[in-house]
């Protein structure tokens, strides 16, 4: 989840004279786009910054993997994966419909530069890709299967 970045509350057409909570302010205020300017708001939920976080461990597990042949390095990508993308508790549906959301009284779905969270998705996939190529034991067929399997499960995969 996620949410636009550059989208501020505009409480003027509101008619509240006293202060607002953020919680009034995130429901009753029409949101609008002041282009170049970043909201401080939109870190308050930071998915972005963990996902991006993962990939970059995936990422550099891997290629110490490949480096080293240490399973500490194979095993920890392979870990990463199952959490994020196949373990029923902790997976990240295969979808964008939080990502990038606008808050305001029209509701509380993502957009589409909600793709835009997905950036670092190619160094995840390359971490999986040099597991599989140099057939780390740690990458199980189980892993290798459900993370495929996740990555067509979009909309718009496969």
């Amino acid at each position: 989840m996620s949410w636009a970045p550059y989208w501020w509350p505009d409480c003027s057409s509101v008619g509240n004279t006293t202060e607002l909570t953020p919680q009034q302010i995130w429901l009753t205020c029409p949101y609008v786009v002041k282009d170049g300017q970043f909201n401080p708001d939109g870190r308050q939920v930071n998915d972005v910054g963990e996902f991006d976080t993962m990939a970059n461990a995936v990422l550099y597990n891997a290629l110490a993997w490949a480096l080293d042949g240490s399973s500490v390095y194979a095993a920890r990508v392979a870990k990463y994966i199952s959490t994020w993308f196949l373990d029923d508790a902790t997976y990240m549906a295969p979808n964008l419909n939080y990502g990038q959301m606008q808050r305001g009284p029209k509701g509380q779905n993502g957009t589409h530069t909600g793709l835009l969270d997905l950036k670092c998705m190619a160094k995840i996939v390359s971490g999986a890709l040099i597991l599989r190529g140099g057939k780390a034991p740690e990458w199980t067929s189980e892993v290798d299967t459900g993370f495929t399997d996740w990555t067509r499960s979009t909309s718009r995969g496969s």
